[in-house]
């Protein structure tokens, strides 16, 4: 089944990050995808066709790994595009998280390595995609998004949209369909649980 680990984003986060971008959402509405904010997600690993069969063990391995790394506090600041400026493909907001979760990011690349799937080469970077570029936007069409992707890069400047709490990390199964993808949680693995014995 298609799936994907990532963490959970509280609703008011997701709020905040809407209410700041949609009047880039409002002037670019052809040109752009937006994401849903109820499918807004920071995506720690994403795994593609995953055998159902094994989701029992990738979830025990899931949960030993999020055990030993504690709850923390992620800020959501900043906004840009992949893969450049000039030619946007992804249009992102920024997350500043501490080391510990950068750490278990690097600890579940393995884990799900050892299932099979290829590690990412591309360094992890932690963002909220808010919006996709259609591949038939025009050059003129880019010119103008571009600038205003600047411009509300430099409205927001270092601008803190919201400060949460990551207590787990989830499992999600995505199903895509004509409406979007529709995801459904599979396994959720709590953070800092590990006791010793």
């Amino acid at each position: 089944m298609r799936s994907f680990i990532a963490i959970e984003i509280p609703e008011l986060v997701k709020r905040e990050i809407s209410d700041k971008t949609l009047t880039l959402l409002e002037k670019h509405r052809p040109s752009l995808r937006w994401v849903p904010a109820e499918k807004m997600h920071l995506t720690i690993k994403f795994l593609g066709d995953f055998p159902e069969s094994k989701i029992p063990l990738l979830s025990q391995s899931l949960a030993l790994k999020c055990r030993e790394y504690p709850v923390s506090e992620i800020m959501v600041s900043g906004v840009g595009c992949f893969p450049k400026m000039s030619r946007p493909a992804v249009i992102w907001i920024g997350l500043k998280m501490p080391v510990s979760l950068n750490n278990l990011q690097v600890q579940i690349e393995k884990a799900a390595a050892s299932f099979g799937i290829p590690v990412e080469k591309k360094p992890f970077s932690p963002h909220l995609t808010i919006a996709r570029v259609s591949p038939n936007i025009t050059a003129d069409e880019i010119k103008n998004l571009t600038r205003d992707i600047i411009e509300l890069k430099n409205q927001l400047g270092d601008v803190i949209l919201g400060r949460f709490t990551a207590g787990k990390l989830t499992l999600f199964k995505s199903d895509l369909n004509p409406s979007g993808a529709l995801y459904t949680t599979l396994f959720e693995a709590p953070l800092g649980q590990f006791s010793p014995v």
